[in-house]
């Protein structure tokens, strides 16, 4: 058995097209002040993303983004739920 953790971070967020909520003053929490606090519907830009097959989105570090292959090579194992998320070049949304 093996323990994975994916350190890997890429800020790919596509905002614009994104349903993103930010963590504000009102929400008394200062250390997070103008950080992610809820994302939605969520859309990355492929042109930030790269090569990258399996990372954490830079900024939301809930999330763990696997590529195609990462998917179909972990198909099938309990425990492992794969929603798929919208991915295009920046501007392109």
């Amino acid at each position: 058995m093996f323990v994975v953790n994916v350190t890997r971070s890429v800020p790919c967020l596509d905002e614009a097209n994104s349903n993103v909520m930010f963590w504000t003053e009102a929400d008394g929490r200062a250390d997070k002040l103008g950080q992610y606090r809820m994302v939605t519907d969520m859309h990355v830009d492929s042109d930030r993303v790269g090569r990258e097959v399996l990372f954490r989105l830079g900024g939301w570090t809930i999330a763990l983004i696997a590529a195609e292959p990462v998917r179909e090579a972990l198909a099938g194992i309990d425990g492992a739920v794969f929603e798929p998320i919208a991915s295009e070049p920046r501007g392109a949304g």
